[in-house]
């Protein structure tokens, strides 16, 4: 079988090489590992830092919601940019408001974590479920990926992804067999002739359950790159754009998909967090891939400069 977390790292390397608009300061990486005590522990894992009592559903009501929530959490931004409201808190963070629609549509009696209701979900029933301030952005693109993961999960394994977790060992083979049986998780571009894959959703599916079945290797994963990452690595002076990138992001101007400029961006959000791994192991601070991600991730929203506007349903 094919492992595909190394593919990430080794096509995404070719673009780090070979970068013109992005590069990665050294000098500020090694700044941020002596400035912030990261600890696995301490910091945690994104989802238990959410506002939702995840930690209360049992395994098979767990598992279902990052299929569903993985399969739709991409492009939430806007004018105005998305939000939900839920048991009378606004949720402001894309991935929160998702979650909070999930919790929401539950409680209202839609069976949303049931493939078998998501491979004929109706337009009308996803826009209820995901009703907001305003439309959720690309929402057809994401009926036909919920009825794409529905069907595929209802046909091949019962309607439960477990039977798919089930024939894994590891976190490599788990994504490897998400990325073949399920098309939407596809996620690469082409760079200079040069085929670049980054899996960011299906990396982040197969993270949310390693923990509930015991996957190994899971330190093989890498960061995801989307859009708070690169953000707050920049903001943090270790992602450097040229001058017409950084224009181009501050003016809030449409960057395209499987552009040079997006390419770049988020290859180089993987490896700025590979060396931020690297630099504090030679500290004797040993952190995966996804460690290091939770924490900037958590913490990206919490400075004001822009994120890069890419609308994709990759991120």
């Amino acid at each position: 079988m094919k492992y595909y977390t190394n593919e990430v790292l080794e096509s995404t390397k070719y673009v780090l090489y070979n970068s013109e608009h992005v590069s990665i300061s050294d000098e500020r990486i090694s700044k941020f590992c002596e400035e912030n005590k990261l600890d696995a522990q301490q910091n945690g894992d994104w989802l238990q830092k959410s506002p939702f009592p995840i930690n209360e559903l049992n395994e098979n009501e767990k598992t279902h919601l990052m299929l569903a929530f993985n399969s739709l959490s991409f492009s939430y931004w806007g004018d105005p940019y998305w939000k939900v409201t839920y048991n009378n808190t606004t949720h402001q963070r894309g991935s929160w408001s998702l979650i909070a629609t999930l919790f929401r549509a539950r409680e209202e009696g839609i069976d949303i974590l049931n493939p078998s209701v998501q491979s004929k979900m109706s337009k009308e029933t996803l826009e209820y479920i995901l009703r907001g301030n305003r439309k959720v952005p690309l929402l057809n693109e994401r009926l036909q990926i919920i009825n794409q993961v529905g069907t595929i999960i209802q046909d091949e394994y019962n309607s439960d992804f477990r039977n798919m977790i089930q024939e894994t060992k590891s976190a490599p083979e788990l994504l490897s067999v998400i990325i073949d049986k399920i098309p939407t998780f596809e996620d690469t571009a082409s760079y200079k002739g040069k085929r670049v894959s980054f899996y960011k959703r299906a990396q982040a599916l197969v993270e949310s359950m390693v923990g509930l079945y015991d996957l190994s290797q899971a330190d093989q994963l890498t960061a995801l790159a989307d859009y708070i990452l690169p953000k707050k690595l920049r903001d943090e002076g270790i992602l450097l754009y040229d001058a017409k990138l950084s224009a181009t992001i501050d003016n809030k101007r449409n960057i395209q998909k499987g552009s040079i400029y997006e390419v770049e961006i988020r290859a180089n959000t993987i490896w700025a967090v590979e060396k931020i791994k690297t630099n504090f192991a030679k500290k004797n601070i040993f952190l995966t891939s996804k460690e290091i991600n939770d924490y900037l991730w958590l913490t990206g929203d919490k400075e004001k400069t822009n994120f890069h506007r890419t609308r994709t349903t990759s991120y």
